[in-house]
């Protein structure tokens, strides 16, 4: 008889956390619930949905395991939007609330499918439970300075300096409007490349494209911005054609600094 693959799965399962017991047969139900249709084990992150599956059932050291990755990898992205620790904490709790409590349809961890890793869905659910916390709660409002602000840093030239001083608000503008200019897809890529942190490969899994792919959306999302930005403020303020492409140049190598800010607004 042909060995069942559920054993050299079950056995790399266990070997990645050794501390969680989870029956046999649990497992196998969990994944054939998630094997795609056409699909094989090779295709899903076996190792993530066996923390995901003790995790829904309440294993403390699976869920213990899980804290400890949030900790490490996820708080510290938290903490740059918060310095506070506040809306780390608001985050988490959330969070934990909806994943691992059950209600009448289960813990919704269940909903993490085992296509990309556990970590990078865990994250990007936790960055989009925070914005929309900073939106509901005004005692943690979005910071401008974190955004074209940082333009107005000094530098060596000062004539480029005085430019981008006396021409901020309306670089500001611009590029808001660039922004807003960006289709739903292109602000959620670089929402997650940006603010959430995720890879070029990490974003091909999310989408489920190829990484290939991935980076050329992330590519033309990035030029959309600087040539709309661009397009809306050049000839407007009366800069020379050297002055104008040091400006952009500028914005250019500060581009997610400057992000940051607005994509927390959307």
């Amino acid at each position: 008889m042909p060995e069942d693959p559920l054993e050299e799965v079950l056995a790399r399962a266990r070997r990645s956390a050794p501390e969680v017991e989870l029956p046999r047969d649990v497992f196998r139900r969990y994944l054939d619930e998630r094997v795609p249709h056409g699909g094989t084990l090779a295709d899903l992150r076996t190792d993530d949905l066996y923390l995901a599956c003790a995790c829904s059932r309440g294993d403390a050291l699976a869920l213990k395991r899980l804290q400890q990755a949030w900790t490490q990898s996820i708080a510290p992205a938290l903490l740059r939007m918060d310095r506070s620790g506040v809306l780390a904490d608001e985050t988490r709790q959330q969070l934990w609330q909806k994943l691992f409590t059950r209600d009448g349809d289960g813990a919704r961890i269940t909903e993490y499918a085992g296509r990309g890793s556990l970590l990078s869905w865990l994250r990007i659910a936790a960055v989009r439970t925070a914005l929309n916390q900073r939106r509901k709660d005004r005692t943690h409002p979005v910071e401008e300075s974190t955004g074209l602000d940082a333009l107005a840093s000094p530098g060596a030239d000062l004539e480029l300096d005085y430019i981008q001083v006396r021409y901020r608000n309306e670089f500001r503008l611009a590029f808001r409007a660039a922004v807003d200019s960006l289709t739903p897809r292109q602000r959620s890529l670089l929402r997650f490349q940006v603010i959430d942190g995720l890879t070029v490969d990490e974003l091909g899994k999310v989408y489920r494209v190829h990484r290939a792919t991935a980076a050329r959306w992330v590519a033309e999302a990035r030029e959309t911005l600087l040539t709309e930005t661009s397009r809306r403020i050049s000839g407007k303020l009366g800069l020379k054609p050297a002055e104008f492409e040091s400006m952009m140049n500028l914005m250019q190598s500060r581009l997610d600094v400057s992000l940051t800010g607005f994509l927390r607004e959307k």
